[in-house]
């Protein structure tokens, strides 16, 4: 498959801001813990969101809460209560497999020209290696040798990246990549690291104007040598339909968000990632 052109690139080492005219930052949201940016996550419907597993693992639900509307981290936007999180039946906190979650907020989300749903890739759809995708979030933006300064970015970044092969991503991580993952690189063209880091879990991956994964993990941050993981959303579509279907009351299916055009999330300049935050100072930050 052919990479589509203009997708907009931010490096993780010199600070740029991804505005809300980006391609796919419309469905970003910031998964908030105890009031602070924790994760990423991104927008299905009114009422859904999906995030990876290990950020709410372990977590109180009433410690959790996700921000819309806001391509700064931990202000403005809009503040939703979280009701339901249901993690994948199968996800393993040690291997990472079926590293993905489900929330149900409250209060649902305000679409806009600023917050929007994103369609997921289909499940027969398969990203060739070397195709252009996308990964935005609110994480670190500063590497080193061997690790990371710990602070996140003030506002969200966006970097273009690459899809790696599966085989060289299993000698990376001998055994551990499996049906549920898919690997993605820094593009061969950009000289200076660019990639997810600390405090973009969860965030998504995006192809073409589609959800295609979720940031999970990998062996510190953009490096040359060590792709990071994504959890494949082509691969866990039948089960993100089934647990929201069933218990999603009004009428409404995930097909039914496929008719927005392709191109709507980039010209209207919509946000669907959104910020998971914890809740003790969620007010005060709205």
């Amino acid at each position: 498959m052919k990479p589509r052109p203009g997708v907009w690139v931010v490096t993780i080492d010199v600070l740029q801001e991804a505005t809300v005219f980006s391609l796919s930052s419309g469905s970003s949201l910031s998964f908030l813990i105890r009031g602070f940016h924790r994760c990423g996550a991104v927008i299905l419907n009114q009422y859904w969101a999906l995030t990876c597993a290990h950020c709410p693992h372990e977590e109180e639900k009433t410690s959790l809460a996700l921000r819309s509307g806001s391509t700064v981290r931990n202000r403005g936007g809009q503040i939703h209560v979280i009701k339901n999180v249901f993690i994948h039946e199968r996800y393993d906190p040690v291997t990472f497999n079926y590293d993905i979650a489900a929330i149900q907020v409250r209060n649902p989300f305000r679409f806009s020209r600023k917050v929007a749903p994103i369609p997921m890739l289909r499940s027969e759809v398969e990203l060739e290696e070397g195709d252009v995708v996308s990964v935005t979030g609110w994480g670190s933006s500063k590497v080193y040798e061997s690790h990371i300064d710990g602070e996140y970015s003030e506002v969200l970044q966006l970097a273009e990246l690459e899809v790696g092969s599966t085989d060289k991503c299993n000698h990376t991580y001998p055994g551990k990549i499996t049906d549920v993952m898919m690997c993605v690189l820094q593009h061969p063209q950009h000289e200076s690291p660019r990639g997810s880091c600390q405090g973009d879990s969860g965030g998504p991956l995006t192809w073409r104007g589609f959800l295609a994964g979720l940031v999970s993990f990998a062996e510190g941050c953009a490096f040359k040598d060590y792709p990071t993981v994504y959890s494949k959303i082509s691969a866990l579509r039948p089960w993100v339909t089934a647990t929201i279907g069933e218990l999603t009351s009004e009428n409404w299916t995930l097909e039914a968000v496929e008719v927005y055009p392709q191109d709507s999330l980039r010209v209207d300049g919509t946000l669907t990632l959104v910020q998971l935050i914890t809740t003790e100072d969620s007010t005060s930050a709205v």
